[in-house]
């Protein structure tokens, strides 16, 4: 009666042997087995924030941005395209000849501030900025090697051949101009003979009427600046005895360049601004000028507002 009880427990046994060999197999296979490395988080290729807004000679708005690379490697970056929100959604167009020079560097950890014009009639856009970094590791090595042995033959040549991406802005909201009458520089003409002109934008981004009227010439050379406040004469012929601007207007003057401005002399025009005054002192104004209507022959226009100045961008040949 006692061999069953023995072959039992020899099944038994060897079930158990079995099952540990398994376990056993399986844990060293598990010990083989290649574990995952834990993610690394991926460093954005470049950070851009807006900073301010200014303007360009022209009266284009230019935004300013501020752009970081986070990265342990210089980088390169230029902006090939900008992005302009429209009632059909976003639509892309490459960059804007001349408006952004050449490839700019931004080293590793370090903050760069470029200007890029608002494009033309955009109120919300965005621009992209392509980056390429510096390799990593002993490609990086190689290619430092390389830039220093351009640099002794003397043909600088710096290497980013690292991983290339792009970058977009935060959403720009261009601003409306500064409430002011301003003067822009859209460029040079020259007369029949030769001399320079420069073409001048005189706006009124008020709103209210001013008389605009030549001041000053100013100059700058070796002893620095100077000021003349007869006008000269064909200056004077341009604007006439008071130009008038009405709110919202302007007016384009092409001046000859003053006889006294050497070729590479920079120069300035300014201008005093008479506006019309506002509130109580404007309806007087024009109630005055209302009444004067009436008299034959005579008219009135009363510019009583506080005067003040304003000049041109420096202007060069």
């Amino acid at each position: 009666m006692s061999k069953p009880s023995n072959s039992k427990s020899a099944i038994l046994f060897i079930a158990a042997a079995v099952v540990l060999i398994v376990s056993v197999a399986v844990k060293n296979t598990d010990q083989r087995r290649p574990r995952p490395k834990p993610a690394v988080a991926q460093q954005s290729a470049l950070t851009i924030k807006l900073a301010d807004w200014s303007e360009r000679n022209d009266g284009r708005r230019m935004a300013v941005l501020d752009i970081t690379n986070p990265r342990d490697e210089d980088a390169s970056i230029w902006p090939p395209k900008v992005a302009v929100s429209g009632e059909d959604g976003w639509t892309t167009n490459a960059m804007e000849t001349g408006a952004f020079h050449g490839v700019a560097r931004v080293n590793a950890g370090e903050t760069i501030q470029v200007q890029y014009p608002a494009p033309v009639g955009a109120v919300e856009w965005k621009v992209f900025f392509a980056s390429s970094h510096k390799k990593e590791g002993i490609g990086g090595l190689v290619d430092r090697a390389k830039d220093k042995a351009d640099d002794l033959k003397g043909a600088p040549n710096l290497r980013f051949l690292g991983d290339a991406n792009m970058t977009a802005s935060p959403i720009l909201k261009t601003p409306p101009p500064p409430e002011t009458i301003a003067i822009f520089d859209l460029g040079r003409t020259q007369d029949d003979q030769g001399w320079p002109r420069a073409k001048l934008l005189v706006t009124n981004r008020t709103d209210v009427e001013a008389v605009v009227k030549p001041r000053a010439i100013k100059w700058i050379d070796r002893d620095g600046w100077h000021t003349n406040y007869t006008v000269p004469a064909k200056i004077g012929v341009v604007f006439g005895p008071l130009s008038s601007l009405e709110a919202g207007k302007g007016f384009i003057a092409d001046l000859p360049f003053p006889k006294q401005i050497k070729t590479n002399d920079t120069w300035k025009l300014e201008m005093a601004v008479f506006p019309k005054r506002t509130g109580v002192g404007g309806v007087v104004d024009r109630a005055k000028e209302e009444i004067g209507e009436l008299k034959p022959g005579m008219e009135l226009n009363a510019f009583m507002g506080e005067s003040y100045y304003i000049e041109s961008p420096p202007l060069r040949r």
